[in-house]
């Protein structure tokens, strides 16, 4: 299928700067749960759909979901320690080694062995299956070309890209990469970050929105699952009038009637208003009445003779 790209575009000092840097320090930050699996690791598990414990008085939160969901936050919070200890006494892994060890190898530019990662991860079906691998194959002809491999990145195209049989459009935008005559020219049609960190983290966020939640959870799950839950409890504020920053997690909103403006502080004379309506009914009507003559050509007291008639 090809040897992969790894760092060959990168100058010297990127390129020492991200060798320091292993896929486990690249993952941090990044939800995915324990790390380290061997090319051996088991396939992922679907999450079971019966006999599955719940919580909640409805019983309508599956507790293996629930759990997942806390550990990805602490993660992504940046407390590694806990979100280990969690796992280890729930027994509920965030995610199986196959997928860290998926994530890895994206992270290290290891394309080939991220592809064949891929079809271990689990029961995924044919269509996502080869929208992964071509966003896969893409970063690598992409990385080639920054490498100044255009042979390598020829290969991939023919090879491995368009066999796929999909998203015919962007493959020939790929194949017209191939004659940019500058780096930066590349990156701009490609709308792409650079072979190296970014890109590839990129990648991920990519895959991860593609590939089933069972599989990879959406980044920041929980804080979305909370915000969700703080609108429709917005939403449902007969009485709101609180800013957003209000809303507290502590206890469910509602905003109390006296909240609500209930005494006059100024009582406008009748008269007044009375004459301010009238100022305003007249500037509307000449407005009118204007937009009408320059439309029909026709005068205004025509028209309103007519409307007397």
């Amino acid at each position: 299928m090809g040897r992969d790209s790894s760092d060959c575009g990168l100058p010297p000092s990127k390129r020492l700067k991200l060798s320091k840097l292993s896929p486990t320090n690249l993952l941090e930050g990044f939800p995915t749960g324990a790390v380290g699996a061997g090319s051996g690791a088991p396939m992922a598990r679907a999450l079971p759909t019966n006999e599955v414990e719940t919580l909640g008085s409805r019983g309508q939160i599956r507790k293996v979901e629930f759990v997942r969901i806390i550990t990805q936050a602490l993660f992504s919070l940046g407390y590694q320690q806990a979100g280990a200890v969690l796992e280890q006494e729930s027994g509920i892994v965030l995610q199986s080694p196959v997928v860290t060890e998926f994530q890895q190898d994206i992270l290290a530019g290891q394309w080939d062995k991220s592809l064949a990662t891929l079809h271990m991860i689990g029961p995924i079906d044919e269509e996502t299956l080869k929208s992964a691998s071509f966003l896969i194959l893409q970063q690598k002809f992409l990385e080639f070309l920054d490498c100044g491999e255009t042979t390598a990145a020829l290969k991939t195209l023919r090879t491995e890209i368009s066999p796929l049989d999909i998203n015919t459009q962007r493959v020939h935008q790929l194949a017209s990469f191939i004659v940019c005559p500058s780096r930066d020219i590349l990156l701009d049609k490609a709308e792409w970050r650079g072979a190296g960190e970014d890109s590839r983290i990129y990648l991920l966020e990519e895959l991860q929105q593609l590939l089933p939640p069972s599989v990879m959870l959406p980044e920041k799950r929980l804080e979305h699952l909370v915000e969700q839950a703080l609108d429709l409890q917005r939403d449902a504020c007969v009485f709101h009038n609180s800013l957003d920053h209000a809303l507290s997690l502590y206890a469910d909103h509602q905003c109390s009637r006296d909240q609500i403006p209930t005494q006059s502080l100024q009582i406008t004379g009748w008269q007044t208003l009375t004459l301010r309506v009238l100022q305003w009914k007249a500037c509307l009507g000449s407005a009118i009445r204007s937009v009408l003559t320059v439309l029909l050509g026709t005068p205004a007291k025509s028209v309103d003779n007519e409307r007397s008639q």
